[in-house]
């Protein structure tokens, strides 16, 4: 084994982000013969990865890296201050917060790891200072403006946590509608959940090679990968042409 590289997990240490799920079958095939045959080389971390990054956050499989761990803390910080005030954060009444389910630090994570989780100089330039693309000149609208942000003629304006907290009002708003107002501008309006808020706040309607509208599969793969840390979910979505989209919108 003297060839091979692992990383701190026993795991074969390779760039996971783009690998095809029939690939990963075979590298998963490989690490459970080496774990079988070779276990001080496999010996696990013990903290699971669910806990393993700053703040108590997951570190998602494919994307250990020290920089997809810089903002944990922050994303920590901001989701315990959404939960504790919803009502402000969504512009809603407090009937309306009130059947907003808490907001998960991992699902922030997540939601930045499929937004600019990838590794070309646009999306590393976006991870460290817009790492939600909610600050982006071409995407602008009155309601970006109620959540802080100051309109801008390039990419990636603005302070780190000023982003950060604006895209997160900005997401709750979307589970209430399209529009993203605040939320109490529709007394009778119901918050429709974290996956159809993910699902508005990408808004793509392209289909992808499932046939599946792109923000539909955009949403579901950042609740998988939210929700099962040890499963390598990939950025990349494939359209139905044939072609791939991933990094920054």
């Amino acid at each position: 084994l003297g060839d091979l590289v692992f990383n701190d997990r026993g795991e074969l240490y390779i760039d996971r982000r783009f690998v095809t799920k029939e690939d990963m079958k075979t590298i998963k095939a490989i690490e459970r013969w080496i774990a079988r045959w070779f276990p001080r080389q496999t010996r696990k971390r013990k903290v699971p990865r669910e806990h393993a990054g700053g703040a108590g956050l997951p570190v998602f499989c494919g994307f250990e890296d020290d920089r997809y761990q810089q903002h944990d803390r922050l994303i920590a910080r901001l989701v315990a201050e959404f939960n504790a005030d919803k009502a402000r954060w969504c512009g809603g009444t407090p009937a309306q917060a009130a059947r907003i389910p808490n907001l998960t630090a991992a699902l922030v994570k997540a939601h930045m790891v499929e937004e600019t989780g990838g590794n070309d100089a646009r999306s590393l330039s976006a991870w460290a200072m817009d790492p939600l693309q909610v600050n982006v000149p071409g995407d602008w609208g009155a309601e970006k403006e109620l959540v802080g942000l100051a309109r801008s003629a390039k990419r990636n304006s603005g302070t780190l946590e000023g982003n950060v907290r604006a895209a997160l009002m900005y997401l709750s708003r979307k589970g209430f509608s399209s529009a993203a107002r605040p939320a109490a501008e529709r007394p009778k309006g119901y918050f429709d959940g974290w996956k159809e808020a993910l699902r508005r706040y990408n808004g793509r309607r392209d289909r992808t090679d499932t046939n599946r509208y792109y923000s539909a599969e955009y949403a579901d793969k950042i609740l998988e990968r939210a929700s099962n840390p040890d499963l390598f979910v990939p950025i990349e979505i494939k359209l139905a042409t044939g072609k791939g989209a991933d990094g920054p919108e």
